[in-house]
């Protein structure tokens, strides 16, 4: 089980030699090729391709620019210039051909890409039609790939009713399509990254609930900018300058004092930086993320335990995840029976 924490420019910590970090290549599109480093010194290296940026802003790049860059920054592993579903707006036949674009860069890393570093291949997909075909076309395609990362997944009728895209899990139709995913690509033998999904304590212990053996988390440091922190088993609290005018969910009176008992790096030096400066908030935050991941490393093959720390868990959460987490258990429950979550 692993979790990546991602990094920016500048970054939050300069040394990172401890941890798994995760950039983004396109981060690095505007410096000379001599000036093509990482700000930080990371343990080990994920590269995603900034995909989702691309695609976004309707950027026009080659791709080979992309896996250069990766090269360069020394990475462990990369993720190819995919093209996932970022717009709510997108038709079955812009979905194909985002899909095929991102096929070939698969191919083209493939056959490019120095044999020192890994390649995860990438899925995206809108039915569990596509998601068969995708699957087996990786399988034949990447078979060097020990992971799969899951980046869109969504359902298609008359519009997209499902969004994964942006880390949103609405309606079981979605559930049940993640879920048949997940399950299909174990059947095959691949390890699942899921992109961007351990951006707070519940989510991060959701994707691994559900069979994700590695993660990645930009909230750590977002939801700091934006006045949040992180609390064991109390999901996220706002502890800004009072101006946010969504998810302003306030610390109860209990809650402080569990706070006081924080052993991170900046509670234990200072506690009032929590409430004055965004970084402090940010390394507060990756602090508790990794608290929890042991957490969850310790529970994983316990079913039981496990379902049970997440019922907690999503009751205190006082947010929109807590809708998901009944249906979500059920559905492995007793449809898709998983017994052990990382065979």
């Amino acid at each position: 089980m692993t979790l990546w924490i991602v990094e920016n420019i500048p970054p939050i910590l300069i040394d990172r030699q401890k941890d798994n970090v995760m950039d983004s290549a396109v981060n690095y599109l505007k410096r000379k090729d001599d000036e093509i480093r990482t700000p930080y010194i990371p343990g080990r290296l994920f590269t995603d391709s900034g995909g989702y940026v691309v695609v976004k802003k309707n950027l026009k790049i080659d791709p080979l620019s992309i896996l250069e860059i990766q090269e360069k920054l020394g990475s462990n592993i990369v993720l190819p210039l995919d093209y996932p579903f970022v717009s709510s707006n997108l038709t079955i036949n812009i979905m194909k051909k985002f899909w095929e674009k991102t096929k070939r860069n698969m191919i083209l890393w493939r056959d490019h890409l120095g044999p020192n570093i890994e390649i995860s291949a990438v899925l995206h997909t809108w039915s569990k039609s596509s998601a068969d075909e995708a699957i087996r076309w990786i399988y034949r395609n990447m078979d060097s790939a020990n992971y799969v990362s899951i980046g869109s997944v969504i359902k298609y009728s008359q519009g997209l009713i499902g969004y994964f895209a942006d880390r949103e899990l609405r309606g079981k139709a979605i559930l049940d399509l993640l879920l048949y995913v997940i399950s299909k690509l174990k059947q095959h033998g691949f390890k699942i990254h899921l992109m961007g999904y351990g951006s707070s304590p519940l989510m991060l212990h959701i994707g691994y609930f559900i069979g994700a053996d590695s993660l990645d988390s930009s909230g750590y440091r977002r939801k700091a900018a934006y006045g949040k922190i992180f609390f064991h088993s109390f999901g996220e609290r706002y502890v800004g300058d009072g101006r946010a005018k969504f998810g302003a969910t306030y610390p109860k009176p209990f809650e402080f004092r569990e706070l006081a008992k924080c052993k991170c790096p900046v509670c234990r030096k200072d506690p009032t930086l929590i409430w004055k400066d965004w970084r402090a908030r940010a390394i507060h935050n990756e602090w508790v993320l990794k608290e929890e991941q042991k957490i969850a490393s310790k529970l994983k093959d316990d079913v039981v335990k496990y379902e049970k720390y997440i019922d907690r868990l999503t009751l205190n959460s006082r947010n929109i995840y807590y809708r998901i987490w009944k249906p979500l258990k059920m559905l492995i429950r007793y449809k898709y029976r998983y017994h052990n979550l990382h065979q």
